[in-house]
Formats: structure tokens, sequence, C-alpha cells
């Protein structure tokens, strides 16, 4: 209803587009001289998480993000959030939604000094998709590793008991719910209620398990209604088909890396909307190669300068397929969708002007456009 606000509203969700809008928000609790002014409150129990005592001192801790890390000599990257202190050096990388680069934690290991080494730590924080065997394998390649759905959410809950203003405490509030729906997956809190709730009695199990017998019926559906919307507004749009590569996935199935393309009329790049995680989770769309390209930065720098002229920024990692990408939340202007697992299959489900697939072809477009100026 105009003039209501929907009570699921969150004004988190409208900032926490990108990995660094991420890291800032952590960046700043971290900070003892954070205008929360919780002063060493917030880092003191991050220590905690971290295994560093926190005894020492921590109004000594500086805090720096997106810091460039070098290892005999050389350059090996940029780390997320640094925390540095006279006798210890945190280093966090921040992974809520994409994956880690060659030996990346490894390298920031190397980064730190002899003085370091003793009292430094890597820390990984880690989005939804990292579940399972992928996770301990993160955990095993650095000092810590944290979900920031169950660990991180934690403590920034944690972090809310400590007195604060009230307005610091809303938005903490609003962070840790952000957290819970967006990267807890199995264990948000919803989903843990539900658990108690579906298990209460031996009918509401079957019950539950009915449900879940349906899943593939239902992904199919979901999927099949979505994939013939889509292409039947980018027909209508005047955008040329073009086929799947060999072994790309469904976009909704259980496997990750699931991808639809939309032809743009360039003979090397298609637009793309594509699931990181399985069962439509982690989306994203954006200009996709047509083949696993190295130095792409290097070799589309016309058409990414151009994108991002006309389409914005986008997200910085370009990996070797991606020359300009956005999470699915930047196409909700709204607000209206939370960009959780319900939330976006619900979107897909909406055929109509406001739905997902009327979203996708317009910025398929846009990048069209973009693409033809370069080209011309």
């Amino acid at each position: 209803m105009s003039g209501r606000i929907n009570v699921g509203f969150n004004p988190i969700t409208l900032l926490m587009s990108r990995e660094i809008d991420i890291s800032r928000v952590i960046g700043w609790m971290l900070a003892p001289d954070g205008s929360h002014a919780a002063g060493t409150g917030y880092l003191a129990l991050f220590l905690k998480l971290c295994g560093i005592d926190d005894a020492l001192n921590p109004a000594l801790a500086r805090v720096r993000l997106e810091v460039p890390r070098k290892a005999s000599g050389n350059l090996v990257g940029r780390v997320d959030i640094e925390v540095t202190h006279p006798v210890f050096t945190l280093l966090i990388e921040n992974k809520p939604w994409a994956g880690f680069g060659p030996s990346q934690l490894e390298r920031y290991a190397k980064s730190l000094s002899a003085e370091e080494e003793h009292t430094g730590k890597v820390v990984a924080l880690l989005g939804a998709g990292w579940t399972g065997q992928a996770a301990r394998d993160v955990a095993s390649r650095c000092s810590c590793a944290l979900r920031l759905g169950l660990e991180v959410r934690d403590w920034v809950a944690a972090c809310r008991r400590l007195p604060a203003d009230e307005r610091v405490q809303q938005f903490l509030a609003d962070f840790e719910r952000y957290l819970d729906e967006r990267h807890a997956g199995a264990w948000s809190k919803e989903s843990t209620m539900l658990t108690e709730l579906l298990t209460k009695s031996c009918s509401s199990v079957e019950a539950a398990v009915r449900i879940m017998d349906a899943r593939d019926a239902l992904t199919q559906v979901v999927g099949e209604r979505f994939t013939i919307e889509l292409r039947r507004r980018a027909r209508e749009a005047g955008l040329p088909d073009t086929a799947p590569l060999a072994d790309e996935r469904p976009l909704f199935g259980h496997h990750k890396h699931g991808i639809i393309r939309l032809g743009l009329g360039h003979p090397k790049l298609d637009f793309a909307i594509s699931a990181d995680s399985g069962y439509f989770r982690d989306v994203a769309v954006g200009v996709c190669t047509r083949k696993e390209t190295p130095a792409l930065r290097r070799i589309y720098a016309g058409e990414i300068s151009r994108l991002v002229a006309l389409l914005g920024p986008g997200e910085q990692e370009n990996g070797e397929w991606w020359p300009w990408w956005e999470h699915i939340q930047a196409l909700d202007a709204s607000g209206e969708h939370t960009v959780d697992g319900p939330s976006i299959w619900g979107w897909a489900a909406d055929h109509g002007e406001t739905g997902l697939a009327a979203h996708v072809v317009a910025r398929a477009l846009d990048a069209k456009r973009a693409l033809d100026t370069s080209a011309g």
C-alpha cells in the first residue's frame, strides 16, 4: 500500500551491493576511533574470535581498507581490511560472493614480516556459498575462517549488547539482520526456526520430506518459465539469439555456476545472468566472454571503459570471464527484494514489468548500447 513501508524493509540491503561495502562497515566497527564511539569494545570482541589476547591495549590498533601487501619487495595483493598493532597484525580478506585468487591467502601470509609472523594472522570472511569441504579447505589455508552469516553475525549481535548511541544500535541491528538473511544460508535464524518447527512431530517431518522431494520439480518449472520469459523479452527487444557454451549448467539447478546468455551482437561477448551457488543463489548479471580470457582487462580495455561510463563501475574482480558485472540487487532500485533465496525466486517468478526478466533485459540493452558505442 502506498505510504506504508514494507515490514521486511532493511536499509542495509540498499547499501551492501559490493564486497567493499561490507568491508567498510566491518572496518568501521573494528576502528577504536570509529564514529560508533564504542572505543575498543567491538575490536576486543573480534580479537577473541581470532584467538588474540584483547588485553594488549587494543586502542593502539590502526585499521585500513584495501591495503597493498608486499612479500620480498613484490606486491602480492591488496588485503580488504588490515588491522595493525605494535604486537599483532590482522589481515582480513572478505569473500561474501567471489572466490579466492590463486594462493591468495598464502601470499598474504608471506607478506607478514618476521616480527609479525608470531602474532600475525590471516583471517578469511566467508559468505553463504562457502559450505562443507570448500569452507574447510579455506580454513586450512589461513589462521582463521569466519562465516559472515554465523560467527560475524553473532559478533555483531554481541557488539549490540555494548552501550552505544541509539542510531548506532539500530544500524548494527540492521547489519546483523542483513548478515543473517543474506549470508547465513542454513545457519540463518529463520532456517533454524523452521527446522525446529518441522521436526516437532512425525507428521511434520513427513510433510517436510514431501516438500523436499518436490524441490527439483519446482526448480525445473520456475527455471523453464523464467528462461522462456527472459528470451521472449530479449527477442522483442531486438537482442540476437545466442547459444549456450558446452557444459554450461542450468541457472536454477543444484549445480554451481548456472548461467543464461543473451546475445549482444558482439562476436566475443554476451550478456549473462549467473548463479555462483546452487538453487539460484549468489546471482550476478553482466557482460561475459565466450571463452576464458587471460589478461581480460587489457584485451577489453575499451569495452570496459564504455561499460563503466554508461552502466557504472560494477564490481572490480573481473577474473577471466567477466569484463563487467554487478550483483543482482543492483537491478532493484525499489528495495523490494532482499535478494535472499525466497525473495529472488519470487522475483524470478514475476513475469510483469517489475519482474526480474524485465530488469535483466533492460540491463542487457544498456550493455549493448555501451558496446555499440565502443565499436563505433
